[in-house]
């Protein structure tokens, strides 16, 4: 397991996303909804509901094929007709999708707005993680996968006890200021997945 781990670290790709996922905020959406237009519970219960139901019907449309061959980075496989390769155009532009989308979120003007922006971002990270799993299985080696995805969700829980600590942190400054960090962070990704 420290061999995948160690082999998996020097990709500089995936060095990059263990790295920013640390100091990524999560976007706790309550503490805003809250003190922005005293809504509560049941209102972020269906911006979950929405989200959650993008994730699920998602996959079952042409659409990430679609994206991918839009975006010039796939290519079709001449005896399926699937497009195949170009996960990383796809994956940048749906995180300038999502930061502009994240960036917007204390902007709504109300619950309405709201739920169209936080719907359409969710729609975009959908699309951004499909993506990133082809990349990221892409660079395990063969007979690591398990291994190497194992280590992926061990970094997600690291990331998911530092991002809420760095979201009480900027919560504390103000309920708008983590969906602008993530924003940045959002913005750093599309970098990476060009540049790394």
């Amino acid at each position: 397991m420290v061999r995948v781990f160690r082999s998996m670290l020097q990709e500089r790709l995936v060095l990059c996303i263990f790295a920013l996922q640390v100091i990524r905020p999560a976007q706790d959406l309550a503490p805003l909804v809250t003190s922005k237009f005293g809504a509560g519970a049941a209102f972020v219960a269906s911006i979950t509901s929405v989200r959650s139901t993008f994730r699920m019907l998602l996959p079952l449309t042409p659409v990430i094929p679609m994206l991918h061959a839009a975006l010039g980075g796939g290519t079709r496989d001449p005896k399926t007709g699937e497009v195949v390769g170009g996960d990383r155009p796809v994956a940048a532009v749906m995180c300038v999708a999502m930061a502009l989308l994240g960036a917007l979120v204390p902007l709504c003007p109300n619950l309405v707005v709201l739920q169209v922006v936080m719907a359409a971002k969710g729609l975009a990270n959908v699309i951004k993680e499909s993506t990133v799993s082809a990349i990221m299985s892409s660079l395990a080696s063969h007979g690591n996968v398990g291994a190497f995805f194992g280590w992926q969700h061990f970094m997600k829980g690291l990331a998911g006890v530092t991002s809420h600590m760095v979201t009480g942190l900027l919560v504390s400054r103000g309920p708008e200021h983590p969906y602008f960090a993530t924003a940045a962070c959002d913005l750093l990704y599309a970098l990476i997945y060009v540049f790394a």
